[in-house]
């Protein structure tokens, strides 16, 4: 082997002794050297918003308020590569960022690559927003976003209500959607530690997070749901049935429970009617860890003009507040 290395090294450098004196050119071969070790760049090629129609998600430009809308990024890498970049995107109102967070991987090692952020609702006052992604990888860096507006008008109807209520946009302190937080109300993965598994019974389409309690004996987290105008004469002919679903849960044989209480209040925001959804109690889950769908349909009091959605979770056992919630809706409909 030694003595074939040698005889090969040697054949290597005549023939490029040759191709000198020839002036043949030798570049091309150092050229595709450096071409192999250029840094990779990323491109973000496009962004797009997303909403449901009929159950499926289509390319849209506005959200109405309270619809739940998807935005998506395509990227590239200038060549393959193991490493993803590091991601972020952010919704800006008035100038000012609303979200910061972190982007789920729905496609890498294929092209094009394929980042997504969970739903982004048009809750709040109407406007403008803009959605603003930011991939690095090295010294590589883009960033591309598109602009979309939220309405004034309001759906109201057939549409889920409850912001981020599949857990899905993660990140910060505080929930994103929910108010008047009390307790450790948070989010964590399906599947960490000490939490339940993805393998536990709970919803098919659970995706990759799930609320739960903490680490305190009571958490719990509200929205406050303004209705549409529009739908007033419809609510005080008492012809608007609201209903609200959720998978609620807890640990094993322990008591820790999740409930979402729906209230039901007036233009002065005094409470007028409401219905609870949950608790799942330890032997209706037969002391299993999971989650489970339960529903409740209540007609709206006339005079709804609010409705407050809140999530509540109790520890009576352990150390941890293991009530577990998990792809909350409340959504109205005309009888």
């Amino acid at each position: 082997m030694k003595a074939f290395y040698a005889r090969s090294t040697v054949g290597v450098l005549l023939a490029t002794l040759l191709a000198l004196s020839a002036g043949a050119p030798v570049r091309a071969a150092v050229s595709h050297a450096h071409a192999l070790a250029s840094p990779i760049k990323v491109t973000i090629a496009q962004v797009t918003l997303e909403h449901q129609v009929n159950g499926r998600w289509v390319p849209a430009r506005t959200l109405a308020l309270e619809e739940r809308g998807r935005v998506s990024a395509v990227y590239y890498l200038s060549q393959p590569s193991s490493s993803r970049p590091a991601a972020k995107i952010e919704f800006i109102k008035n100038g000012k960022v609303i979200y910061t967070g972190t982007p789920k991987h729905r496609v890498f090692n294929a092209t094009p690559q394929f980042y997504w952020l969970g739903h982004f609702t048009g809750s709040g006052a109407p406007g403008t927003v803009r959605a603003r992604f930011t991939l690095q990888l090295g010294k590589s860096k883009s960033v591309a976003g598109l602009t979309f507006t939220v309405e004034a008008k309001a759906k109201g109807l057939g549409i889920n209500l409850v912001t981020n209520g599949d857990a899905e946009i993660a990140g910060g302190t505080t929930p994103y959607g929910w108010t008047h937080v009390t307790g450790t109300f948070e989010i964590v993965r399906w599947g960490s530690t000490a939490w339940p598994r993805s393998t536990d019974p709970g919803p098919e389409n659970r995706g990759t997070y799930l609320y739960v309690g903490g680490g305190t004996v009571s958490s719990s987290g509200q929205q406050l749901i303004a209705l549409s105008p529009s739908l007033n004469a419809l609510v005080d002919s008492t012809r608007v049935y609201a209903t609200a679903s959720a998978y609620l849960g807890g640990f094993g044989s322990q008591a820790d429970d999740a409930t979402m209480f729906i209230f039901f209040l007036d233009t002065v925001k005094k409470q007028i009617g409401g219905v609870q959804v949950g608790p799942v109690t330890a032997s209706e889950r037969n002391n299993t860890t999971g989650l489970f769908p339960r529903t409740v349909r209540s007609l709206l009091p006339a005079g709804t003009r609010f409705i407050n959605i809140t999530l509540t979770m109790r520890r009576f056992a352990g150390g941890d507040n293991d009530g577990y919630a998990d792809n909350l809706s409340l959504v109205l409909t005309q009888s």
